[in-house]
């Protein structure tokens, strides 16, 4: 399973279920984001979101539904698990998102358990995301970008690097030829590093810290930008 989107109106909500996958997960590696209006949702479907836990009834006559049905039109691929307080909907059919099935207020360990274990039984699908390198004219290298924290330009190549700053591969090209190909979560702060927001611990002025302390600079022209973008990425306005 990749990352997972709970999207209910309800922050409490939201964050005991998070903390229930989290405990019946043990996957470090899955990411859990929280929305509490549909900006916040929108933004975090972009981060490769392959569970979305949606509430049916949402407050300022938003639907669950129709938000689900949204979400499968961009995203096919994505599973849905529906959230409601009311066991009747449960007997409903909603052909449009053919959801993996219900949660039932209030979560339960076990409620949430059985839910993964039907989504683990499920072919999710979790292709990677990637650039496409023209090393030269005939030689081109497609490279994932599944464990790529930060990408680097320095000494006339561009390097490709995991948490820990380890070089995963490196290239002899600059980092403007990729660019445009980066997923949206991915942030250029510096004019030689692009950074994967879903790693940023904080921001500080002039640089990022990652979730192992690792620091890494903003530039002072891309500051405001680099500051802007990863509230928005976070859920902000």
């Amino acid at each position: 399973m990749n990352n997972c989107l709970i999207y209910d109106d309800n922050k409490f909500s939201c964050e005991k279920l998070k903390q229930l996958l989290c405990d019946n997960l043990n996957d470090k590696n899955v990411l859990i984001y929280i929305a509490v209006n549909k900006t916040q949702a929108c933004n975090a479907l972009k981060n490769r979101i392959s569970v979305l836990f949606i509430d049916i009834e949402l407050e300022n006559r938003e639907n669950g539904i129709e938000f689900a049905q949204f979400a499968k039109k961009i995203y096919p691929e994505i599973k849905i698990v529906f959230i409601t307080a009311y066991q009747k909907y449960c007997e409903e059919i909603f052909f449009e998102t053919d959801p993996v099935g219900f949660l039932v207020k209030p979560f339960t360990s076990e409620k949430v358990e059985k839910i993964i274990s039907k989504l683990k039984k499920l072919k999710i699908n979790e292709q990677d995301d990637f650039v496409i390198i023209n090393i030269t004219k005939s030689n081109t290298r497609k490279v994932s970008l599944k464990n790529v924290v930060y990408i680097e330009s320095a000494e006339r190549k561009l390097f490709f690097r995991d948490i820990s700053g380890n070089e995963l591969c490196s290239f002899k090209i600059k980092l403007s030829a990729i660019e445009d190909q980066l997923p949206p979560y991915f942030l250029r702060c510096h004019n030689s590093i692009c950074i994967d927001m879903n790693f940023i611990s904080d921001i500080h002025r002039y640089y990022f810290t990652l979730k192992n302390e690792i620091t890494l600079p903003i530039s002072q022209r891309r500051f405001k930008e680099s500051n802007d973008r990863f509230i928005k990425f976070l859920g902000g306005e």
